[in-house]
C-alpha cells in the first residue's frame, strides 16, 4: 500500500504567507521522513477567503525536498492554453527527474471562467482538445493541431519530459457531458473513460 500527502494549501488570509509556505515545506519534509510516496496539490484561482498557493511554482520549489516521492496536481486545464501546460509540466518533469503527475479537471466555479473570459460551456471541449494537444507535444516534433478551441502549426517543445513515453496522467472527473455520452481520453498508453454532467 502506498500513501500520499494532499497539500490543501488553504491558509488563513490574515496570516503571513511566508509562514504559511514554510508550514507546507515542513509537511513535505515530514512526509518524506516517514516514507510517504506522493505529494499532491489541488488547483483554483481567485479564492478570496483564504490563501491558495498555485501548484506549478509550489511543486517546483518543494521538488528539492521530496526525495523519492512523486509530485502531482489537479489542473484546471480548460482555463489554459495546452501549449503552455505542456511546456510547464515538461520542465517540472525534468526538475523532478521524472516524478511529476498531472490530472486535468474541468472546473466548476463561475468566477474562474468569467474572470478569464472563457465560456464555461466550452470546458469539456477545451479539456478534451487540451489533453490531445499535450499528449502530442510530449511525444512528437513539428506538431500541428486544428481543433475548435486550439489551432497551431508545426510547433515543437524543448525540453521534452523525462518520463518515457510521457509523464503519468490521470483524469479527475465525476461529471457527464450534456449528451450523456462517454468521453474517451487516451494518455500514457491507456484509455480513460469518464462520464460527465453539467453543473
Amino acid at each position: 500500500m502506498k500513501f500520499g500527502l494532499h497539500l490543501f494549501g488553504q491558509h488563513d488570509k490574515d496570516q503571513s504567507p511566508v509562514q504559511n509556505f514554510e508550514t507546507i515545506l515542513d509537511q513535505v519534509n515530514t512526509a518524506r521522513q516517514v516514507g510517504f510516496d506522493l505529494v499532491w496539490m489541488g488547483h483554483h484561482y481567485l479564492v478570496e477567503d483564504n490563501q491558495k498557493f498555485q501548484p506549478i511554482p509550489t511543486l517546483a520549489r518543494i521538488a528539492a525536498d521530496t526525495g523519492d516521492m512523486h509530485l502531482g496536481t489537479s489542473l484546471l486545464l480548460p482555463l489554459h492554453h495546452p501549449i503552455i501546460i505542456a511546456e510547464q509540466f515538461a520542465t517540472l518533469d525534468v526538475i523532478t527527474d521524472g516524478k511529476i503527475i498531472i490530472a486535468p479537471v474541468m472546473g466548476y466555479r463561475d468566477i474562474e471562467f468569467d474572470s478569464l473570459n472563457i465560456d464555461k460551456s466550452d470546458r469539456l471541449g477545451r479539456l478534451i482538445e487540451g489533453v490531445q494537444v499535450i499528449k502530442n507535444l510530449w511525444t512528437e516534433d513539428n506538431v500541428s493541431f486544428n481543433g475548435r478551441h486550439f489551432q497551431f502549426n508545426n510547433v515543437t517543445i524543448c525540453p521534452q519530459p523525462v518520463q518515457d513515453p510521457r509523464p503519468r496522467y490521470g483524469l479527475a472527473a465525476t461529471e457527464t457531458n450534456p449528451l450523456n455520452a462517454p468521453v474517451n481520453l487516451e494518455m500514457s498508453g491507456s484509455q480513460i473513460h469518464t462520464k460527465m454532467r453539467r453543473r
